[in-house]
């Protein structure tokens, strides 16, 4: 009998399938509730995901009750692809509202638990674009700065190679400044110096603005360091004459 009531639970999920596929919502509806009445999972937890996710598209459930579904649902069934789809539609939800950070953490969960999932690899493979979005377009600013910073942290990994890496960086960095919270931003450019940046005018860039942060902090000694340990030939005019102005505040601090 048990297998029967499978079987039947089976076949009303598919027949909400098709209803949804036609866009017959309220039909569609009526049968998942059918489903998640049989009490036989994983029928029931697939149908109260796909019954949640037709009803917000529809109009019918606002991302508040949908997020508050999905997280149930992923509290109530673990370890195949269901419950990925649960994650990707959790997060999916959680980016949609602007929780960027919740997002991430679910993203991450996600392919943890998936690692031989390609639809698991793809969700990793969006997520340092997500995540250097959120820095650079200011998203981050709206965090207590040590969050913001805790957060930078949490995710380093996800930190893009190359110029938008970069990017990030020195908008936190800046951020950090900007709350007067000096040794922080500094710890972040330092880092960018040592292990990212190879030579070049971005190097002696940044170097500038680690150097101007010195200064402020009442370091000139680091900041003389910092300056000589960049030195290079062939700098713009304009990146020169800031690093010859520092040097001689260095020196005369």
């Amino acid at each position: 009998r048990s297998d029967e009531h499978a079987s039947d639970a089976e076949v009303l999920l598919v027949k909400a399938q098709i209803a949804s596929s036609l866009n017959q919502t309220d039909k569609a509806a009526a049968l998942y509730d059918d489903v998640i009445k049989q009490e036989v999972q994983p029928f029931g937890v697939q149908a109260r995901l796909e019954k949640a996710m037709l009803l917000n598209h529809a109009g019918k459930l606002d991302d508040k009750a949908v997020l508050a579904e999905l997280e149930k649902l992923r509290m109530m069934w673990r370890g195949d692809d269901l419950e990925l789809r649960i994650l990707t539609a959790l997060s999916e939800r959680q980016l949609a509202v602007g929780d960027v950070v919740a997002g991430l953490k679910t993203m991450r969960i996600a392919t943890v638990n998936f690692p031989n999932s390609d639809d698991a690899r793809a969700m990793g493979a969006r997520m340092p674009d997500i995540f250097a979005d959120y820095f650079i377009n200011d998203g981050a600013s709206n965090l207590p700065p040590i969050q913001a910073l805790s957060l930078y942290y949490d995710f380093q990994d996800l930190t893009p190679i190359g110029r938008r890496g970069d990017e990030l960086l020195r908008h936190l960095a800046e951020h950090l400044a900007s709350l007067d919270l000096l040794p922080q931003a500094e710890t972040l450019l330092r880092y960018q110096i040592e292990q990212r940046l190879h030579g070049g005018v971005a190097k002696a860039q940044v170097a500038v603005r680690l150097a101007g942060l010195y200064l402020l902090d009442r370091k000139p000694q680091e900041a003389l360091q910092t300056i000589r340990a960049t030195a290079q030939n062939g700098l713009p005019e304009d990146i020169d004459e800031q690093r010859r102005l520092i040097e001689a505040r260095s020196l005369g601090s």
